[in-house]
């Protein structure tokens, strides 16, 4: 899978800061800023409102709520579609956002499944980053319906697989962003190394279910070491270990 096939959409305030550090990593991806605010748009280094943003007028921000949002996503998804024909040759998506927002939570599903009914041979992934613990109780809420509903669009092949930063890390909101990022900035960038064959990125990025990228340490004595320090430093949520304390994992690579 080329960089050239990737577009990814940054949806809300979250998700527009997580594309804009993604688009920064390399020029060859394709993104599309989507709103229901502005102003949280147009200082964005790679915002093109004619081409490369989906904004959702006279809304002003949707105020966490998520059913707003869902309104105003029903209103105006002709014109999201129009805009998703004009990259005929970006069949990989990811959508970027937090999961307590009220207009990136929602967008990040509703997007994909309109996707999915025009293009079914397009794989979707939603990258989210779940809200810290000082937060307050509705976004709390929103990340509890999010995470619901991914599970329902995953079961029902809408996305084909997600991952979950933890914003709980002992760093920064943005040094948070950046490090996940690069992440999957990597797990693209590892076929131009020569590491894997291009099948081996393709079945990474299109397998079913919870995905992870882990930042192996050459320096590591051995597998089990590297990997273990790797889940405990990554920004991205684990997989929880199963009754028998094995993590289960359908693909490897």
């Amino acid at each position: 899978m080329k960089k050239t096939q990737v577009l990814a959409c940054g949806c809300g305030g979250c998700g527009n800061n997580l594309l804009e550090d993604f688009l920064n990593l390399d020029r060859r991806y394709t993104g599309i800023y989507m709103n229901t605010n502005l102003a949280e748009m147009e200082g964005k280094s790679f915002f093109d409102r004619e081409r490369k943003c989906f904004y959702i007028p006279n809304a002003d921000g949707t105020g966490k709520d998520r059913d707003l949002c869902e309104k105003y996503v029903k209103e105006e998804y002709p014109k999201f579609l129009e805009k998703i024909n004009n990259f005929p040759e970006q069949n990989h998506l990811i959508f970027y956002t937090s999961a307590n927002g009220g207009t990136g939570s929602k967008a990040s599903l509703l997007l994909p499944k309109l996707i999915k009914k025009v293009y079914p041979y397009k794989s979707v992934s939603v990258c989210a980053t779940m809200p810290n613990i000082g937060e307050s109780d509705i976004d709390f809420r929103n990340a509890e319906d999010l995470w619901n509903e991914l599970l329902d669009a995953k079961k029902k092949d809408i996305v084909d697989n997600f991952y979950l930063i933890d914003n709980n890390k002992q760093l920064s909101e943005r040094q948070i962003n950046r490090y996940a990022m690069a992440d999957l900035n990597a797990s693209f960038d590892d076929v131009i190394q020569g590491n894997l064959d291009s099948s081996d990125i393709v079945r990474f990025h299109t397998a079913k279910g919870y995905n992870v990228v882990l930042r192996l340490d050459a320096r590591s004595r051995s597998t089990t070491e590297a990997i273990e320090k790797a889940m405990d430093e990554s920004v991205f949520f684990m997989p929880t270990p199963n009754d028998n304390n094995k993590i289960e994992c359908d693909v490897f690579i």
